[in-house]
């Protein structure tokens, strides 16, 4: 509900993305259609290197270790970003 910010999100991850399909077309796979995925790959990986970590700390270490993002060199507010989008690569580490 962003008319009260009531509700925000945890982490933030790609919401669009633009793929080439098998018969030579672009395709586009948009909003939690592919953002949902996305972040289900992240705690596959966190969770193969990583199997005794409960929910909770697969969770925590995408929120501590998303990149903010910024707008014209200004942090986005984390009501709006929550921690910041997804970063795989750190997650994992």
């Amino acid at each position: 509900m962003t008319d009260t910010w009531e509700i925000k999100p945890d982490i933030l991850a790609p919401g669009k993305y633009e793929l080439l399909l098998p018969n030579g077309d672009i395709g586009n796979i948009e909003g939690t259609s592919f953002s949902a995925p996305y972040v289900a790959g992240c705690t596959a990986l966190i969770k193969q290197k990583h199997p005794e970590w409960r929910n909770e700390e697969i969770k925590s270490t995408l929120a501590i270790t998303a990149t903010p993002l910024q707008k014209d060199g200004i942090r986005i507010s984390p009501i709006a970003q929550g921690s910041g989008k997804v970063n795989a690569f750190q997650a994992v580490q």
